[in-house]
This record gives C-alpha cells, structure tokens and sequence, in this order.
C-alpha cells in the first residue's frame, strides 16, 4: 500500500515539473539572466537557454551570482605560492624565499608559471661581515666565518628574524716575555702570529719564540726564555798574554799583549763578549820582531848570515879601493825591529902625487886612487941599471917605493969598418956619432958613413963599406979638373 502511494506521488511531481517547463520555454530566460551571469545554450540538447555565472562567480544565473574565492578550492596556485582572492578572479604570489618563474610580481599558474627556490647567498654581505651563508629551501641561514665569533644570539642564524651577527675574534693585548721584545707588527685578530726575539745582551735558551690568536680569543705562547749572554773564556792567542777581569757578560773586554821580541801584526788588541755569546776575534797576530835587511853603507861589505831577529849581528869592511878610520862596523837587530846604526863610514883611499926618482920620467894617467900605478923609465942617455920602475897607490893611502937606479949610457970605442979611416972626438954618451971615409985608393959604395951611440949604449951599424977605385989618368977627359991631386981626380967608370 506504502509502495503505490509512493509511486503516484512521484507521478504528480513529474507532472507538475513538465508543467512547468512548458510554461518556462515560452518565457525569455536571456533576459532574466544575472549582470554577472551569460545566457548559454543548454547542454542536453533540447535547444533552451540557461543562465551561467560567469567566471569568478558562482550562483543561480538569473537571482545571484557572487564572487567565487578560488583561494579555497586548496593549492591552486601550487607550491611555495600564496593565494589572493579578487571579485570575480585571484592572483599567486611566492612565499617570502622563494621567486616566480615569469620574474612576476604576480601570476596566475595556468601559464605554467610556479615559484622556485630564492638563493638568498647570492647576495653579497647577506649574512653581514664574517658571515657565511647557507641557502635552504625557501630561507638561508648564516654561521660566523673562521676568525669570527657569533654575537647577540646563538648560530646558525636568519640576520632578517635574528640579533645575531658575527664579530671578528680579538685576542687583545699580546702577552710580554721577560728580556724579549716584539719582532713584528702587533695585530691582535684571530691567526695572527707575534714573533720575539731576545734583548741585546741576552740570548734565546729554550721555549717557542711565537704566539697565536686562537679561536678562544685568547693568545697561545710564546714559551720563549731568555738568559743573559755568557761568553766563556776569551780566545787564547799564540804568543801573547791575556789581561782579563773573568766577567763574561755582554760588553766585557780582553786585552791581548804580544810577548817579547814578538809584536802585533794586526789592527786590534782587544776581544769584545757580543750579544750573540761569543767573543768577537781581533784582526791581532802576534809575529816575532824581525829587522828585515840590515842597512846598506856606501862603498862597503856586509858580512851577515841572513837572520833577522832580535839580537843578530851584521858587520862590515870597506870594498877595495876604499878604508875607514871608524871602529864602529856592526849593527845589531834592536827590540824595536830596526837594525842600530853602525858608526863606520868609507872614504875612496887618495895617496896624491906620486915620488919622484932622479934621471926618469913618469907613465902616469894622473889618477892617485887605489891601486893607480907610475911607471918610471930612465932619462935620455941613460940606462936601468937596477931596481923595480912602478910604483902603486897602495891601501894604506901611499905610493909604493920605486927602486929604478938610472946611470948614464957609455957606448965605448966606435965600430971601425974595413978599409977605413975614423973621424970622432971620443965622446961616447948617447948620440954620440963617428964618421967614416976610406982609405986612399977605395971608395965608399953606399949610402951612410955614420955610426951613433944609441940609448942603449950601442953603437949603430954604420952603413958603410970601402972597395977598391978605378983610375983613369983624365988629362984629356972633360972630367978632369984643374988642381984635382991623382987620388982626387979618379972616379968610378
């Protein structure tokens, strides 16, 4: 009963609803449509009109149609996005890190377009000074460099949301080493490096000479002692002796002196304890004295073996020709390195005129220095009988004794030559002469009839010689002559 009632109620219905659709179409629908709604075809075909909401709005098509918020039909504009809903559209923004893809303020992503990942970090000093940045999907953060410490908050941190910042590690004052001082320039931030070096007079013993600004803000070292310089005991020098008060600090001093007949051949005598512990060497050697050559006198000899050093003796003589009157003769090598001047002094030996000797004459240059010479040779007409003629200037600045005994030449009875007849007045010194002339009946045939008594008590060959005449009585010849005696009047045919 239940199910028949339904089912003519349902028969009703459909009949009031066709009713009603008969009576719709005779109506215009278009001009019931709403502002914001279109008059469209139906879709079932049946060739009647319906009023649609345009797009953005949502309603009945002729009594209303208001705005539709796409923003809650869930991620329509999709990741990373922000929806913002307009009257009768919306529009798509990113969410902060992030960009649209169309470089777009807005959009609205049926263009494809959607929002990526924004990399903060290419930004430069995002993170501020020290800062290193680290990008995230849609955000970045920042971490403190090393060498920078995080201020104002803890680390990692967004400087946009966060006080925290970075700060660079300062170590402050650098630390102070007993006897040192600073070697290089002070920078107090984190790796930095401060070098030491030990005061003059005090030298580097043990410990690290460096310090560190460490990543705690602190310094690290140095370790660096530094002890006073000790020298020790000065250089020992060969030959000499060291004058020293046993202190052997910087600036101490050491005297060296040479001992004797040694003196220093160097610059310096003294050795000074330096800053880096040890005595400085002095340009000092100690050589022994020597006097070098003894001195050299004019005209003389030196007699000397060739040693130089103190005490060695060289003596002297005058050379040949030359002698000295002084005792003086030798020099001594002194303890000053100079030889003592001898007192000895040459003199050339001069002996002046030679002696004379009776019936010579000299040979002499006239030279009277020693070992001149004078010959003496016997005057004219006389002869050596005896004794030595040369007479030399001897060392002792005198002539030697001649000893020639000259005596007259005496030539004795002249030649008397065959046939002849002797004209002399009986002299018989040199040049002394005889004439000859023959006897009556012979003729002298040839050139001389002379003899003379030479230098050498000898008289000369006289060249002379008598042959027999020939006579012929001329009393008739043209050659006779009146007065002419028979034996003056013959002559050689």
């Amino acid at each position: 009963m239940t199910v028949k009632r339904v089912a003519l109620c349902f028969l009703m219905i459909q009949s009031i609803f066709k009713d009603i659709r008969v009576k719709a179409n005779k109506v215009d629908v278009c001009a019931s449509c709403h502002q914001k709604a279109t008059c469209d075809d139906k879709t079932d075909g049946s060739g009647g009109k319906v009023c649609n909401c345009m797009y953005g709005f949502v309603g009945n098509g002729r009594t209303h149609c208001q705005d539709k918020d796409e923003c809650q039909l869930g991620r329509i504009c999709g990741d990373h996005t922000k929806c913002h809903n307009t009257y009768g559209s919306y529009y798509c923004t990113c969410l902060a890190g992030y960009s649209p893809s169309n470089h777009m303020n807005t959009f609205i992503p049926n263009d494809g377009t959607y929002c990526r990942d924004l990399d903060e970090c290419s930004v430069q000093g995002v993170c501020g000074e020290g800062g290193l940045c680290q990008n995230t999907d849609g955000d970045f953060t920042c971490s403190c460099q090393i060498g920078y410490t995080v201020q104002g908050g803890p680390e990692p941190f967004n400087p946009k949301r966060d006080a925290s910042y970075c700060k660079v590690i300062d170590c402050g004052s650098p630390p102070s080493v007993l006897h040192a001082d600073r070697l290089s320039p002070t920078i107090t931030h984190y790796s930095s490096e401060l070098q030491y070096g030990c005061r003059e007079g005090f030298q580097w013993k043990r410990g690290q000479n460096s310090s560190v600004c460490g990543l705690d803000g602190k310094w690290h070292g140095p370790s660096l002692v530094c002890e006073e310089v000790d020298c020790g005991e000065p250089h020992v020098m060969p030959h000499s002796k060291m004058v020293w008060n046993n202190i052997s600090r910087m600036g101490s001093l050491a005297l060296y002196v040479c001992d004797p007949q040694f003196f220093n051949s160097g610059r310096e005598n003294v050795s000074v304890c330096t800053a880096h512990g040890t005595w400085s060497r002095p340009d000092f050697q100690c050589e022994e004295i020597q006097c070098g050559s003894p001195p050299v006198l004019p005209h003389s000899v030196l007699f000397w073996n060739g040693v130089s050093k103190i005490g060695s003796v060289a003596l002297y003589n005058c050379v040949t020709g030359y002698h000295s009157l002084d005792t003086g003769n030798v020099s001594v090598c002194k303890t000053d390195g100079q030889w003592s001047n001898p007192d000895y002094s040459c003199e050339e030996i001069v002996c002046g005129e030679p002696p004379i000797l009776p019936l010579t004459v000299q040979i002499w240059n006239g030279r009277v220095t020693f070992n001149s010479t004078v010959t003496y040779h016997c005057k004219h007409g006389y002869y050596p009988k005896q004794g030595h003629n040369v007479s030399v200037c001897a060392e002792n600045g005198y002539w030697t004794k001649p000893t020639l005994l000259c005596e007259e030449v005496n030539c004795g009875i002249p030649p008397s030559p065959p046939l002849s007849v002797m004209i002399w007045r009986g002299d018989i010194k040199v040049g002394s002469s005889v004439s000859y002339k023959c006897i009556e009946g012979f003729h002298n045939v040839r050139e001389g009839d002379t003899s003379v008594c030479d230098s050498e008590g000898i008289w000369s060959e006289p060249d002379f010689l008598c042959q027999v005449c020939l006579y012929v009585c001329l009393f008739r010849s043209r050659l006779w002559r009146p007065g002419l005696t028979t034996s003056l009047s013959c002559v050689v045919e």
